[in-house]
């Protein structure tokens, strides 16, 4: 490329894209379909068309529909309409624009303008841009010069990037409304709006104090605690900042038991398991084995078996946390001991022994051991306090008998759990 001497060439400035919708053309849409006038001259598309205001409900109207593809899609626009010379009378034509966050008016004053009327600039959406006017002015109806309202050309002249406006969006997972017996990680994700400004950062609290979010984070603390959060986009719009829970519990239940003892018991023991739990989340459950059975603890519960019973029992809290078992045992003896006793003899004066046996299937040993001596009549001349004595095995008493003659013994005996011997045991004595 050259040039003459003294000619500079210069680029030349590429004009913003503009899109002009008229009626009579695509895009323009009016109702009803009579009631509406040529415009004298055609106005500024040559098909422009007029009818006579009123001051009720609306009559007629216009809307002028932009495919914003044509133009620069989403973004922000000037909007204008055109005024012609003629048959634009009213003083009050409210024009409505449809814009991204909403209807906007403008009013003009057809009867003071001519030629294209700002009626601002705003950013618009695809599939949604419209202007809109209708014969509504709040004028009363007359047909003259002065009440006619003018339907002529809308155009949009890109302006720009449409401001950001819209604040982001902070969406949270990990987190839920049950306990948790380990840390959990809580994630954040933060979106902007199309064609928005985009994200600048992400903010989040846990029971007060304030983090900038960089990446997951785990929660591990004993109790409840309060993650609040939000974001900030580069435009400075800011969220409103929303909150979630999340529960750690460590800590395992406690289960303490009552009602039983290492004595025994002659009559069923009612067994009580109560559970507490420090850690926040609550007792889920209480369960419990007798002699390896397993039940779930709704209420004391009794314990009539004969022998010696093994009750274990533990906790299990809303954090899935679980107790240690422990065990408790019930000794449950409802039958007496069986005493026996051996034959003796001996001399007036003299000592003799008397041997004695107390079984128990349960007690180790006996008590309130004692062995009643009586005569040939029946009289009892000697009782003979043993004290406690273990079962099974042959034990002996001593007794000097004072005179001679034929006697009895007989042996009674108590268990650990008080049971009394069914029959006691005898022998006779014969003293010489």
């Amino acid at each position: 490329m050259w040039s003459s001497p003294g000619v500079h060439l210069h680029h030349l400035k590429q004009s913003p894209p503009v899109n002009t919708v008229s009626p009579g053309g695509s895009g323009f849409t009016k109702s009803p379909a009579s009631g509406w006038y040529p415009v004298i001259g055609g106005g500024y598309c040559g098909q422009a068309i007029f009818t006579y205001v009123n001051n009720v409900a609306p009559g007629n109207s216009g809307r002028w529909t932009f495919d914003l593809t044509k133009i620069h899609g989403n973004a922000s626009y000037e909007v204008q309409a055109y005024i012609p010379s003629r048959n634009a009378g009213t003083k009050n034509a409210v024009y409505h624009i449809n814009t991204a966050s909403g209807s906007k008016t403008h009013a003009v004053n057809q009867y003071a303008t001519t030629g294209w009327a700002n009626l601002g600039t705003y950013s618009l959406t695809t599939g949604s841009a419209w202007v809109e006017l209708n014969d509504d002015t709040g004028e009363a109806y007359a047909v003259d010069e002065n009440h006619e309202i003018a339907f002529d050309s809308v155009k949009l002249t890109y302006v720009g990037p449409s401001p950001d406006t819209t604040v982001p969006t902070t969406t949270v997972s990990g987190t839920d409304t049950n306990w948790h017996k380990t840390a959990v990680t809580v994630t954040l994700t933060a979106t902007d709006n199309a064609g928005g400004s985009g994200v600048k950062a992400t903010y989040y609290t846990i029971d007060g104090t304030q983090h900038t979010y960089s990446a997951p984070f785990a929660v591990s603390a004993q109790g409840s605690h309060a993650v609040t959060y939000w974001s900030v986009d580069k435009a400075g719009n800011t969220e409103i900042a929303k909150t979630c829970t999340v529960k750690i519990d460590t800590t395992t239940p406690t289960t303490t038991v009552s009602g039983t003892d290492v004595n025994w018991h002659k009559t069923p023991v009612t067994v009580t398991l109560t559970a507490s739990d420090a850690g926040g989340s609550g007792v889920k459950a209480t369960y419990y084995t007798i002699d390896g059975t397993q039940h779930t603890y709704a209420a004391p519960f009794a314990i009539s078996s004969q022998g010696s019973n093994t009750v274990t029992y533990w906790s299990v809290d809303n954090a899935d946390n679980t107790e240690i078992a422990k065990s408790a045992t019930v000794n449950i003896d409802t039958t007496g001991p069986v005493t026996a006793a051996k034959a003796a003899k001996g001399k007036a004066g003299h000592a003799l022994k008397l041997s004695y046996q107390i079984s128990d299937n349960l007690s180790p040993t006996a008590t309130g051991v004692k062995l009643v001596v009586k005569n040939s009549d029946g009289k009892v001349v000697k009782t003979l306090a043993c004290g406690t004595q273990s079962v099974t095995v042959w034990h002996t008493a001593s007794w000097t008998p004072k005179a001679k003659g034929t006697y009895s013994y007989a042996v009674y005996a108590k268990d650990l759990a008080g049971n009394v011997q069914s029959t006691a045991g005898s022998a006779k004595i014969k003293v010489k």
